[in-house]
């Protein structure tokens, strides 16, 4: 029978592990579709926050431009990758204050660890057209619900 002793992982570590986000060139397709409908489901709401001092026909290009801007100096900061978005597109303190969306954005980001907060940032950067186009697509059905309510 052999001695060597097994490691014992934590919840935490098990759980990074199965997801494999305890290796970054290792990510299943679950976990990175997970990542980039939660960055769209963000997105989507951005246009809510777009100041009415910017020219509407650039929103999406803005609002690209801005999440671009924010995970290249953020370093897996949610929060400040938050507020970086939302002062690029010049967001009213007032709108931004009132939104119930917005609060549990944040409330749901404070609660990840570290590596999901950097992988999630990340996702900006590696997949910006794929995030815009379908927040976009999410935004203009939001707008259409609402015409009909």
């Amino acid at each position: 029978m052999s001695t060597q002793e097994l490691s014992v992982l934590t919840p935490e570590q098990f759980r990074l592990k199965l997801a494999c986000l305890n290796d970054p060139s290792v990510k299943s397709e679950i976990v990175k579709h997970s990542l980039i409908e939660e960055a769209v489901d963000f997105v989507s709401e951005l246009p809510r926050f777009y100041s009415d001092e910017l020219d509407r026909m650039q929103l999406w290009d803005r609002i690209g431009n801005g999440l671009l801007a924010a995970a290249s100096k953020t370093d897996g900061n949610c929060e400040l990758f938050i507020n970086s978005a939302l002062s690029y597109i010049k967001a009213s303190p007032t709108s931004v204050a009132a939104s119930e969306r917005l609060a549990a954005f944040i409330t749901n980001f404070e609660k990840r660890d570290a590596s999901w907060k950097r992988d999630f940032i990340h996702q900006f950067q590696e997949y910006n057209y794929l995030i815009i186009v379908k927040a976009r697509a999410a935004w203009q059905t939001k707008k259409e619900q609402v015409k009909h309510a």
